[in-house]
């Protein structure tokens, strides 16, 4: 992979800004924070939003798609096993209608639409902020369903941790987090190696739905996984200017065991990911604030099938993406009734991919991106917040050689408000129209099997929702508690699907419609500052609107009607000991794994459990967990045979898993 001017300039300038500044006293608070274009608090938006403090995770070994999936509304689907692939979608949304954010770096790329949760450590990060439907425009752009914005850890003083994870299916984790003041920079280093051998049993069908006799357990094989990363960050001021800089690298090669019934031994895949940012922030007179950014994303691939065993070809395809981002934040405070924010961003995706086998060369791909977004917060009366926003945006795309370009100008208003008739009591209401342009692949990529097609056209969806918000804190009992329902609806045109052309090719087209309605709800509270209760409910109505009769009025694909998770925790402090133990839910309704509604996975109740000793003198923690206590990896269908725990056709969910955590922090 090349080497980017951009991260060696990131490199230089820290270094040289810490020898002319100034040093600061020893007794000066490690306060610095790395963080993205300038977002208010999740709560205080119009919109459905939930940030999920996730800085303590290191002394567990769990992944960030199991803390999304116990939130409401999203939607997690995985391959099977440690760290194995995983989309998230949130309201019955796409993947690739889902934005996901690092530190404001979005990674949703060209020839990449859709994030794989499962490369994604979430050690690395120290909250996770989740707006379902309306994404506020500090953000930048938002897909249909809303937006995940993945915050890394803040720097807030000096320390040091370490922690070593194993458990079953030959699962092992080290992870090690700095942070450190050199001079007048701040740092923080995060480096993580984690493996797996993914070998669960599971129900092998051997591809005769109908007939039991064949069925047999047996382990999965090329199902391991070995990925390494570290994140770098840095922090300092110069003048009114506050500096925050951020390299995340992530290396991985995993197997891919192909369908259940149908075992692989070597196909493989390796991905590489590195992410980039620069930002500065500073006061503008008296009233205003800029944040300016500039980030660069790489991703390389390397899919590997040499001997035919995945189905689709002797093939090896090596695909990248790189995009470069640019971006201006200015916001006027004018009044205690009127604020405005302008964001400008430039964006700058190529994508390429070559199939070394049949010899087949796609691309380059460029891609020009502008963004022009302007977002105005009016507080007409003290208890009342309307915020009227508009997106633009204008797509140039071009292939290296070829004749097919496009140029295209995108609108996304959106309107939102926001009432608390009562302390702590706030009522919600937003609409919208978003745009989910088809990414470079979709429209020009040729990976031998996959065709790309011109001629799409972007995906539009219009959204609403309302409903309430309660919170209440010190009480006599609850000392904290808050609720959250709503209630919300879509409409997304002109879907993009991949439909088979050809014996041997597949292509993207326009070909569906979507609705969707639903109600989600959440609860959480502490009683007596001893028992944490949370939980969460789903309830999800969908079809498909095709042109395609077979499709037409079926439901989405993963998206179960009922769904919704539940944690009770119980807390105690024996000095010098901390003491906790956990108990975990999750259910979900049958549901259709296939757009024509044929293959059908059941119902399923998933229970978990834990517990954690911390010796707070000494720094030390214990944790062990277990998930799928009852160990299910099968269930009966309406006919009473057996069928595997799967979120794709195929692809197995493992049983059991216990994982062991030693975790040591300076106190």
């Amino acid at each position: 992979m090349r080497i980017c001017a951009l991260r060696i300039w990131m490199t230089i300038v820290p270094i040289a800004l810490s020898a002319a500044l100034p040093a600061r006293g020893d007794d000066e608070a490690f306060t610095s924070e790395v963080r993205a274009p300038r977002l208010s608090p999740a709560d205080e938006t119009t919109g459905f939003a939930q940030s999920v403090p996730v800085d303590e995770e290191t002394s567990r070994m769990t992944s960030l798609s199991e803390v999304l999936s116990a939130s409401p509304g999203v939607q997690v689907r995985t391959l099977g096993g440690p760290g194995a692939f995983a989309s998230a979608s949130i309201r019955g949304a796409t993947p690739a209608q889902t934005s996901v954010y690092l530190d404001g770096v979005l990674l949703n790329a060209g020839g990449f639409p859709s994030v794989d949760l499962g490369s994604l450590r979430l050690a690395s990060f120290g909250a996770l902020d989740i707006y379902r439907g309306t994404t506020p425009v500090a953000l930048g752009t938002g897909g249909p369903g809303g937006a995940i914005s993945l915050r890394t850890r803040r720097i807030q003083r000096p320390f040091q941790e370490i922690a070593l994870s194993g458990g079953s299916f030959g699962a092992a984790r080290l992870l090690s987090l700095t942070g450190v003041r050199m001079g007048t920079v701040d740092a923080l280093c995060i480096v993580s190696a984690e493996r797996a051998n993914g070998d669960f049993i599971f129900l092998n069908r051997n591809g005769t739905l109908s007939n039991p006799r064949d069925d047999r357990f047996e382990p999965r094989r090329n199902n391991a996984f070995q990925s390494g990363g570290a994140l770098v960050k840095l922090a300092w001021r110069t003048g009114p200017w506050q500096w925050t800089a951020m390299n995340d690298l992530m290396v991985q090669h995993r197997g891919l065991p192909g369908l259940s019934g149908i075992p692989t031994r070597t196909a493989s895949l390796r991905t590489l990911r590195d992410t980039a940012a620069l930002q500065g922030d500073v006061p503008v007179g008296r009233r205003g604030e800029l944040s300016a950014g500039l980030s660069w994303l790489g991703l390389r691939e390397d899919l590997s099938d040499l001997f035919n065993e995945i189905g689709l070809g002797h093939q090896r395809v090596v695909a990248g993406t790189d995009a470069l981002d640019a971006s201006m934040a200015p916001r006027v405070h004018w009044s205690d009734v009127h604020d405005s924010l302008l964001r400008i961003s430039a964006r700058a995706e190529t994508y390429t991919s070559r199939e070394l086998v049949q010899g087949v060369t796609g691309g380059p791909v460029r891609r020009l991106i502008g963004r022009a977004a302007l977002a105005h917060e009016w507080r007409p009366a003290a208890p009342f917040l309307l915020v009227p926003a508009i997106r633009l945006e204008a797509h140039g795309t071009k292939e290296d050689g070829d004749t097919h370009s496009s140029s295209n100008l995108f609108w996304s208003p959106s309107l939102g408000a926001r009432f608390e008739p009562a302390t702590g009591v706030f009522l919600r209401m937003n609409g919208a129209r978003s745009v989910r342009p088809p990414d470079l692949c979709e429209l020009y990529g040729d990976r031998g099997t996959t065709v790309g097609n011109p001629r799409l056209k972007a995906e539009t969806a219009w959204t609403a929702d309302a409903g309430v918000t309660l919170e209440r804190q010190a009480g006599s009992v609850v000392t904290d508690l808050r609720f959250d329902s709503a209630l919300f609806a879509s409409t997304v045109n002109r879907l993009i699907a991949w439909v088979q052309n050809s014996q041997n090719t597949v292509r993207p087209e326009n070909i569906d419609e979507a609705r969707i309605a639903g109600v989600e709800t959440s609860l959480q509270l502490t009683v007596a500052r001893h028992l944490r209760i949370s939980g969460n409910h789903t309830w999800l109505l969908t079809r498909n609107r095709s042109r395609r009769p077979w499709l037409d009025g079926r439901q989405l694909p993963g998206r179960p009607a009922h769904e919704g998770s539940g944690r009770i925790a119980f807390l105690a402090t024996r000095d010098p000991l901390d003491l906790a133990a956990w108990f975990t839910g999750d259910f979900a309704a049958a549901t259709w794994l296939d757009q024509a509604n044929y293959r059908r996975e059941e119902a399923r109740i998933l229970l978990g459990t834990g517990g954690r000793v911390s010796h707070s003198e000494s720094g030390l923690s214990l944790t062990l967990e277990v998930r799928n206590l009852l160990n299910r990896t099968a269930v009966r269908d309406g006919d009473g045979r057996l069928q595997p725990l799967e979120d794709f056709v195929g692809f197995p969910l493992p049983g059991r898993t216990v994982f062991v955590t030693l975790d040591w922090a300076t106190p």
